[in-house]
């Protein structure tokens, strides 16, 4: 409530960097106005003798955070919004919500591991810290920022718990207040867990009020209150090292060879869908300098249910997907109306060249391409490749 700068240059900044936020990470930003309400309230009734004296400058410096916000991510929010490949509905869901003891019980992911699951590890807190939070807010209530941040991580812990209340691992019909946000636009479509986000800000303010009394005493009380500090923090210490793996990169996608390929038209690759971790088509395409186009990622288009995520599951998806994620055998010919079939698939999506890539199916997928397309691929730095498509399926 300080109100120093000039309102136009605060609001100016803010617009700035929220419209930076909405170009880096939609979701964050949302969640960051979903998260401010409860923070924005509290503020609003401690100082709520001075609201109206303070109002003309907050709406000042709204106006120009406004105008700022408009100017640099107005089209871009329109496109999203209202363009041609708008998706409708909620995007991810009701899945990854909280669990009330996911709180307290650590992960495989902490220095101290537990039995939780990894899905809803980032709502962990540990009973030392939170114990350390509730017992600062109760000591000091009368400050602004502590009250603000405790309202805030109690808010955060709550919506993360979705709009169903989950025990053990199965949903009731217990009524939470995410049901409420869950059906606004874009809103219904944040992942309730990933609210904790804003939880976390919340109790490291908390902590450091608490930290910089603790720095201002001298004696005992210095010594015991960092102890308290370090005791909390312990159980979230990360295991460490922090679990890695290395993914290999057919040569194909280093070597140079990918700048060859056209630069009209789209690449097939494969694996063709989303369950190969280890062998992951996107980063071989990244790792090319992104040298050509695929209808791979995971993307939201439209769909006939609102939205689709993925690469689009047509026929010859779907018979990708079989024989890579399942291996199961290739057909060994292929009837007149399944081939037209295909290559009309290869046709919609403007196809040039195919490039099946190292996966547990590769040999069956193999097998399916070089009977689709009449001649066998040519085998070059770890992937198999068909070039000049179009020509082939005449």
């Amino acid at each position: 409530m300080r109100q120093r700068r000039r309102a136009w240059l605060i609001g100016g900044l803010l617009g700035f960097a929220t419209a930076a936020q909405l170009l880096t990470g939609s979701e964050v930003l949302a969640i960051s106005a979903v998260m401010a309400v409860p923070a924005l309230i509290t503020v609003a009734v401690i100082f709520r003798d001075r609201i109206q004296e303070r109002l003309r400058y907050a709406l000042r410096a709204a106006a120009a955070a406004l105008a700022v916000f408009v100017v640099l991510a107005g089209y871009p929010l329109a496109f999203l919004l209202l363009g041609p490949q708008r998706v409708s509905g909620a995007l991810q869901g009701y899945g990854y919500v909280a669990r009330p003891e996911s709180f307290l019980i650590p992960t495989k992911l902490t220095l101290i591991g537990g039995p939780a699951s990894v899905l809803d590890s980032s709502v962990y807190i540990g009973l030392p810290l939170l114990v350390l939070a509730v017992a600062v807010t109760i000591r000091m209530r009368r400050h602004p920022a502590v009250l603000a941040s405790a309202v805030t991580l109690a808010c955060a812990m709550v919506l993360a718990l979705g709009g169903r209340l989950t025990i053990h691992g199965a949903a009731t019909r217990i009524p939470l207040p995410w049901l409420i946000p869950a059906h606004l636009p874009v809103i219904g479509s944040l992942l309730p867990v990933r609210l904790m986000v804003a939880g976390y800000l919340a109790l490291a303010v908390i902590a450091a009020v608490f930290l910089d009394r603790v720095l201002e005493a001298s004696g005992r009380r210095r010594i015991l209150g960092l102890a308290v500090v370090v005791v909390a923090l312990i159980p979230i210490i990360p295991t460490l090292p922090i679990q890695s793996s290395r993914l290999d990169i057919p040569a194909f996608f280093t070597d140079g060879s990918a700048q060859r390929l056209p630069a009209t038209g789209s690449v097939l690759m494969t694996p063709y869908g989303n369950e190969f971790v280890d062998y992951p088509p996107e980063l071989w395409e990244a790792m090319s300098d992104l040298a050509f186009k695929t209808q791979l990622g995971i993307v939201y288009t439209p769909g006939p249910d609102g939205h689709l995520i993925g690469p689009t599951v047509d026929p010859l998806g779907r018979e990708l997907n079989a024989l890579g994620d399942l291996d199961t055998p290739a057909p060994t010919a292929l009837s007149a109306s399944t081939r037209a079939t295909y290559l009309s698939d290869l046709r919609a999506h403007d196809v040039t060249t195919v490039i099946v890539g190292p996966s547990p199916g590769a040999a069956q997928v193999d097998r399916l391409m070089t009977e689709l397309l009449g001649e066998p691929g040519i085998i070059t730095g770890g992937v198999t490749v068909w070039y000049g498509v179009p020509a082939v399926d005449g």
